[in-house]
């Protein structure tokens, strides 16, 4: 206990240095009592600050980043059946509440409602609008993916609706 106490070894040569003078008797108390003293509160200082082992967490200064659900993004098509999709403009599915989806095709809008269940989904059926378009396929394969998928994962960044042969399409998070 007194190894890391080096205030002792003062306090000896002070007591001595007052202590000439006086009995050999009240030497010793005296000399014992300071020791004591100095030992005391040198000690309980240097076992208090030595005994905080209390580790301050770093605070954090960046902002965490969303929790991925499906209803909080819109989520726009990049692959389509393992091909990448090119389009004049975004096709997109968006999970507008617990029960019903809306989103753009290419040329059409399109709404309905949707189940999920941990990673269980259906997905439809879809109504839309019936315009003309240059790129139909696309729409019909967006749709019937849409429609088809029965499951689905996230991660960092994706959504991959799947069926029992595979991803079907692969949508991109863009958050609201």
């Amino acid at each position: 206990m007194f190894e890391h106490c080096l205030l002792a070894g003062f306090g000896l040569k002070f007591v001595n240095f007052i202590s000439i003078k006086t009995d050999p008797m009240k030497r010793a108390i005296l000399s014992f009592t300071l020791l004591s003293i100095l030992g005391f509160v040198a000690c309980n200082r240097i076992n208090s600050v030595s005994s905080d082992t209390s580790i301050d967490k770093p605070k954090k200064d960046f902002a965490e980043p969303p929790q991925i659900d499906l209803i909080n993004a819109r989520w726009v098509l990049r692959e389509l059946n393992g091909k990448p999709v090119k389009a004049a403009s975004d096709l997109y599915i968006h999970f507008s509440d617990k029960v019903t989806v809306n989103g753009f095709l290419g040329c059409n809008k399109f709404n309905g409602k949707y189940a999920s269940d941990g990673a269980d989904i259906k997905i439809g059926p879809l109504m839309s609008t019936k315009m003309m378009c240059e790129e139909a396929a696309l729409e019909d394969q967006f749709s019937s993916a849409l429609q088809n998928a029965n499951s689905y994962s996230t991660d960092d960044k994706f959504l991959y609706l799947k069926n029992d042969d595979g991803v079907l399409a692969k949508l991109e998070a863009i958050y609201l």
